[in-house]
């Protein structure tokens, strides 16, 4: 009937999504474009998710039928989520560095930056430190300075120019020395959030991986569970 034939497809679909993860591990042969593999991969999980929602009907039965049924979902949502993840992350990359950098690079310059703040905040006079703490590094580092960096069409140079703008008052009743310490200061603060954002955005692109990976062999392992029954009660 159609409650089987729904459930085959859907089963034959979830074993070519299966595909994937092993052609990721062929590092000496060549299966073809892993691109391809990947298009495969989300539309068979498409497909599979559909002969599977008919499959399921409008009841979801006993507990473990509900159990694969939320499973199954959440699959798919941490599925969909890498997708939107992998297409606007990479896009934010390259339109906030220009040129790709490795994590590592940029973990390396965050650190340099660190330091390089600690020591011209320490090496300024108390009045600017002061200064420092309660109005650059408050501004630079807060949660709206950070969303700029991924919504703000502006370069590094335009950044830096518009964030000591805002410190106009400040530095015009500084010293020639001091002046050139906290504007130093706050470009690197603001450098190093630039980079705090690329840094988040790598992250990002490996954060959705464990969850997905996760409820997936959850989802399997309650399949197998729900073959066994069915094929036991069928045959009984």
């Amino acid at each position: 009937d159609m409650r089987w034939l729904t459930g085959i497809v859907g089963l034959l679909g979830i074993a070519g999504v299966m595909t994937y993860p092993i052609r990721r591990q062929q590092y000496k042969r060549r299966g073809g474009p892993l691109r391809y593999w990947m298009l495969a991969h989300s539309y068979l999980g498409v497909i599979a998710g559909v002969l599977l929602l008919l499959h399921g009907g409008t009841e979801s039965g006993g507990a473990l039928t509900t159990a694969l049924m939320i499973s199954f979902d959440l699959v798919i949502l941490t599925g969909l989520l890498g997708i939107l993840i992998y297409f606007f992350a990479p896009r934010m990359l390259t339109r906030i560095e220009g040129q790709p950098l490795l994590i590592e690079d940029l973990t390396a310059r965050r650190e340099e930056l660190s330091a390089e703040l600690g020591a011209t905040i320490a090496a300024a006079e108390s009045g600017t430190r002061q200064l420092v703490e309660q109005r650059v590094l408050p501004r630079t580092m807060a949660l709206g300075y950070l969303l700029r960096q991924f919504f703000k069409r502006e370069t590094l140079d335009d950044m830096l120019t518009a964030t000591k703008r805002e410190f106009d008052a400040e530095l015009a009743r500084l010293s020639a020395l001091e002046k050139e310490k906290l504007e130093r200061t706050i470009e690197t603060a603001a450098t190093m959030r630039r980079v705090d954002a690329l840094v988040y955005l790598h992250q990002l692109l490996k954060l959705w991986l464990a969850p997905h990976v996760i409820v997936t062999s959850l989802m399997l392992a309650l399949l197998v569970v729900h073959i066994i029954q069915v094929v036991y009660f069928e045959a009984w």
